[in-house]
């Protein structure tokens, strides 16, 4: 990356078990020399601090600090990857999810979107001049799901569910100028190099 140009940042976001971490993982690897990845602050904390679903303490989950907590920890990390971008050169930070998507745990849990920006003193149209593209993964089938669900220890959502919520992360990122719905109606490898072609076309490598 050129020292005059701007890193660009870019968040995969959609519904549980839609993808994005496993595109996370596949382009870390593939553009390991172009492109810093975070993965899902959410998970991190749910399979470290123990609070997956199966055990009691995962209530907590569903409450405002552990919004609060998230948003923190994801500010924090996404300083740092930006940084260590920075220092080594890559032209992009790739973010399994981003501070905004914050504000979708907060509308699941009863909250407004002016709470979430009050909370965090930051306006959505603030939060969107941070991402320079979103790639927006649709709810895969139904069956796609439960497969990829019973395999992920930190999910909890029933595929209804997981339906409601890709709807407010659609609601909560649609308006955003550099918005990109990418369709899941194919095989995952088809998807899969969709998304190749689009971070390809917007980084221009």
């Amino acid at each position: 990356m050129s020292i005059n140009e701007p890193l660009k940042r870019i968040t995969v976001t959609g519904p549980p078990c839609a993808g994005k971490s496993t595109i996370i993982e596949t382009f870390r690897k593939e553009f390991c020399e172009i492109i810093q990845c975070l993965p899902e602050i959410a998970t991190i904390l749910i399979t470290q601090l123990r609070i997956t679903p199966e055990t009691k303490e995962s209530s907590i989950v569903l409450t405002e600090e552990f919004g609060q907590a998230l948003y923190h920890v994801q500010h924090s990390l996404e300083k740092l990857s930006e940084e260590i971008a920075k220092r080594t050169g890559k032209k992009a930070l790739l973010l399994d999810k981003s501070c905004l998507d914050v504000a979708v745990h907060f509308l699941s849990i009863g909250k407004n979107l002016k709470e979430y920006e009050k909370e965090f003193n930051t306006p959505i149209s603030e939060d969107y001049k941070k991402s320079d593209l979103v790639l927006f993964l649709e709810l895969p089938k139904k069956e796609t799901y439960e497969n990829v669900r019973k395999n992920n220890f930190a999910r909890r959502e029933t595929y209804e569910e997981a339906k409601r919520i890709g709807e407010i992360y659609f609601n909560v990122w649609k308006n955003h100028p550099k918005f990109s719905y990418i369709e899941n109606n194919s095989t995952w490898e088809d998807n899969l190099e969709n998304v190749r072609k689009t971070l390809r076309a917007f980084l221009k490598i």
